[in-house]
């Protein structure tokens, strides 16, 4: 007689230890994001190195820890700490070495919330971000390249794309292999402006942020003919059928 009730009060327990672990990672961006916007929101390069320890390497796990911190506040902005990793390092292989690790560690996070949180938490905060509601529909054959794409085109707010690519079940060495190509680029070109940091008006700083000021103008285009080619193309569709 008192097994069904016990089964049943299992069965409630579970479904709230179920619930308590997938709006765990929203509780927690919630509180990064409070800290940023009160804290962190304004902060420069050279107040972010105040933060560092001048040990190079004691440095470099503090800067690899703010980026996995900045993969739960979604607004830090990335070029930020890459651009102040290169600014602590000797030369510009150890700074890529040190990026290229924290960049890792901030892909993983939010792609892991998206790929074992709930679902419809992670469709409803996607959803929130205008430029992502574009994206959700699109996919294209090759998954390597589109995912290289959505890295590439670095309007599209990476966190909040790390999220979508695990909520839509991307596998992870795809997803790590187009993350890690697509952004190559900004951050070679963000750790030079960092090695140059101390002067701006010199060539290397000059060049480095102008490409990067280019990359960003020509992915931005190219995510609008994309959206336009597929925009597109489903009115052809419709009209077809």
């Amino acid at each position: 007689m008192n097994k069904k009730p016990r089964n049943a009060e299992l069965s409630k327990g579970t479904r709230i230890i179920k619930a308590v672990f997938a709006l765990a990672p929203f509780a927690m961006i919630a509180v990064c994001a409070v800290l940023y916007f009160t804290l962190f929101r304004h902060v420069t390069v050279s107040q972010l190195l105040m933060y560092t320890p001048e040990n190079i390497w004691l440095a470099s796990l503090v800067l690899i820890g703010m980026f996995s911190l900045k993969s739960l506040t979604f607004f830090f902005p990335m070029l930020v700490i890459i651009a102040a990793c290169g600014s602590i390092s000797p030369n510009i292989l150890i700074a890529l070495l040190i990026n290229t690790i924290g960049i890792f560690c901030m892909m993983n996070i939010p792609y892991l919330i998206g790929r074992f949180a709930q679902k419809d938490f992670v469709d409803a905060f996607v959803s929130k971000h205008k430029k992502m509601r574009s994206v959700q529909n699109i996919r294209m054959k090759n998954e390597i390249f589109f995912v290289f794409f959505l890295r590439v085109i670095n309007c599209l707010p990476y966190d909040v794309v790390s999220m979508f690519l695990g909520s839509v079940g991307t596998s992870w060495k795809t997803y790590i292999a187009g993350s890690m190509l697509g952004t190559l680029p900004g951050t070679i070109l963000s750790t030079v402006m960092g090695l140059y940091l101390d002067d701006p008006t010199s060539k290397g700083f000059v060049i480095s942020l102008s490409l990067n000021i280019a990359v960003s103008v020509i992915s931005g285009a190219a995510y609008l003919i994309y959206l336009h080619k597929h925009k597109s193309d489903n009115v052809s569709k419709g009209n077809n059928s």
